[in-house]
């Protein structure tokens, strides 16, 4: 079974990607079977990895159904990643469903079509937001690594994620733990 990381801080600008990219970078250079799961709208982890996510499935498919995770994943000679684009945005008026803070670790861990089994690591890359896709890859999470700058405003959002985190923990993932927060953009 795969240790399955969220990367995550409200704040926008604090490498959240970038930590996830060079994470995944490192553990794939030590050896180990990485998948990135990009689930920012934006899509900057997909377009830093140069994946496809035009005319192939995406997070978008995978969240509303139409597509499993195995068959979103995408080969490229950075690392294994599930993309996404823009599209994915529209995806919390479109979930409706009983449970919709559950579709990502019932997509992950499906004896069927899910990838859980098949990777050491999984490392999902958070929006800059405390909404569904957000609640989504903590409930799938075993583990909270929160990236941040040395700066107040970053502070803030780390208070306002761990009040997430908390109700997640009780609702959708008691097993969910914070493994750290890490502090980047820092100078010698």
């Amino acid at each position: 079974m795969s240790a399955i990381f969220a990367l995550a801080n409200q704040k926008g600008g604090v490498a959240k990607t970038t930590t996830t990219g060079t994470l995944a970078a490192g553990l794939k250079k030590q050896g180990f079977s990485v998948l990135t799961i990009d689930c920012d709208p934006q899509g900057n982890l997909s377009m830093s990895v140069a994946a496809e996510n035009q005319d192939s499935a995406t997070m978008y498919e995978v969240m509303k159904g139409t597509a499993s995770a195995r068959e979103a994943i995408q080969h490229t000679s950075s690392c294994d990643i599930i993309p996404a684009n823009t599209i994915l945005a529209g995806i919390e008026q479109e979930l409706h469903n009983v449970g919709k803070e559950m579709t990502l670790r019932e997509k992950l861990r499906d004896e069927q079509t899910g990838v859980a089994e098949e990777y050491d690591y999984i490392l999902i890359d958070c929006p800059p937001s405390l909404g569904l896709l957000t609640v989504n890859a903590l409930t799938a999470a075993d583990y909270l690594l929160i990236p941040t700058m040395a700066e107040t405003f970053a502070a803030s959002g780390i208070t306002q994620l761990y009040d997430t985190y908390k109700s997640v923990k009780k609702y959708t993932n008691p097993a969910l733990r914070i493994d750290g927060v890490l502090l980047t953009r820092t100078e010698r």
